[in-house]
């Protein structure tokens, strides 16, 4: 299992904590918020893991080295905040031909559903050329909301305002190799950057964008309020 992890945020929702180290750095009880994540992976069977860092990469290097819990670790780097999918697009090299994960350092997923979030997803590659992690909340206005049919994602809107339980985006990605061919032909949004969001939208026009239903809990921590609510929950 090769998984590819966004490691390369100044985290400027979490200053001053990231005043002196970059976002994946920052501890939970204890330990950095990029162990956390990796955690999670390489109790799935992760054999390969790429790290897309920037910010004060240095710490992360220095951290991680080259490998973690039996997987081995190459680094990348995203130069300039160009966006998610652009972040994405730098791990081509590394992850060749192979169906692959993708998050993010500030997520933290439990183990057994990654791999049973992989499974699908690869019992289901010829149906799919993307797969996305989706998580039923009661109100979706201030996420990415994802309506579905089935296992077919049909529609992804952007914090729509209106109050309403659904479906969102939870961060975690299966995605095969047209991925990378998806984000060179994505535009710049709004924002200017090239959002993963903006490269996987072709997969769902030609209905082979899937999801799964997130299964367990998921800690999504990316501002200080998160993180100390998820220091109240977390071992």
């Amino acid at each position: 299992m090769k998984v590819v992890v966004l490691a390369a945020g100044k985290g400027t929702r979490m200053k001053p904590l990231t005043d002196s180290k970059p976002k994946a750095m920052v501890e939970l009880k204890g330990k950095p918020l990029l162990e956390r994540s990796l955690e999670g992976f390489a109790g799935a069977g992760a054999s390969e893991i790429c790290l897309v860092v920037g910010y004060l990469k240095e710490q992360v290097i220095g951290f991680f080295g080259n490998d973690f819990l039996g997987a081995s670790i190459c680094y990348v780097e995203q130069k300039e905040q160009l966006g998610t999918g652009h972040g994405f697009g730098l791990a081509k090299k590394f992850c060749g031909k192979k169906n692959f994960l993708a998050s993010y350092c500030d997520l933290v997923f439990d183990g057994k559903f990654i791999k049973n979030f992989f499974e699908f997803a690869e019992k289901n590659s010829r149906r799919f050329d993307a797969v996305v992690a989706v998580k039923k909340v009661n109100d979706v206005s201030k996420f990415g909301f994802v309506e579905t049919e089935g296992s077919i994602v049909k529609k992804l809107v952007e914090k729509p305002g209106q109050k309403k339980t659904g479906f969102i985006n939870a961060g975690l990605y299966w995605f095969s190799p047209k991925i990378f061919d998806a984000i060179e032909k994505t535009k710049k949004s709004s924002r200017r950057e090239i959002e993963i969001t903006g490269s996987i939208k072709k997969f769902m026009k030609e209905k082979r964008l899937g999801c799964f239903e997130v299964q367990g809990k998921v800690f999504d921590i990316g501002t200080i309020k998160e993180l100390k609510a998820a220091e109240k929950e977390i071992d």
